[in-house]
């Protein structure tokens, strides 16, 4: 499996484009070891209703460097550009009630003051850290409450926004035997 962060030249494509819509990207000096990207809710590629607010794409923080404190300052970058932008808050995703490969800790996030805003009905919790009282809270476009998809067979959607999917949905693809997929 590929764990070092030698992004894929797709993956390089996609952060460029997205470096016009707003996306940031925070990386420690350990190169792939600790970073935060996050984008405007509105351009994020994910199906959100969450307008003048944040959205965190990732927030990576690898087994030997948790602990000290990464994460919290990746973090506390994220918000302060945040109140900067004059942004309602910080929105999320995160797997309901634990913690999975590759989505955000749920307790982590409580523990810095998220809410739960949405769930949908296959356990992914929209949450948000709100820095303006009273802010309409983000939540799930009804496309993503309900995961269901007409017809038979296996639909896969996926961004060349992560450089682990460069690995995986081949993975996926030979485990479901199925011929093609679409890139969205």
């Amino acid at each position: 499996m590929c764990h070092v962060w030698q992004t894929e030249p797709c993956q390089k494509e996609w952060l460029k484009q997205r470096f016009d819509e707003g996306l940031v990207f925070y990386r420690s000096v350990e190169r792939g070891k600790c970073f935060i990207e996050y984008i405007p809710a509105e351009n994020a590629w994910v199906p959100i209703e969450a307008n003048d607010w944040l959205y965190i794409n990732c927030l990576w923080v690898s087994g030997s460097m948790k602990g000290h404190g990464y994460s919290s300052n990746l973090l506390n970058e994220c918000i302060r550009d945040a109140n900067a932008q004059r942004k309602n808050g910080i929105c999320i995703l995160c797997a309901e009630g634990r913690k999975r490969e590759f989505l955000a800790d749920p307790k982590f996030l409580a523990y810095k003051g998220f809410r739960t805003a949405d769930v949908s009905d296959c356990g992914i919790n929209l949450m948000y850290l709100p820095l303006v009282p009273n802010a309409e809270p983000p939540k799930f476009k009804e496309c993503a409450k309900q995961t269901k998809v007409s017809g038979n067979g296996f639909v896969l959607y996926y961004t060349d926004q992560c450089p682990y999917t460069y690995y995986w949905v081949p993975k996926v693809q030979e485990t479901a035997n199925i011929q093609s997929f679409e890139r969205i």
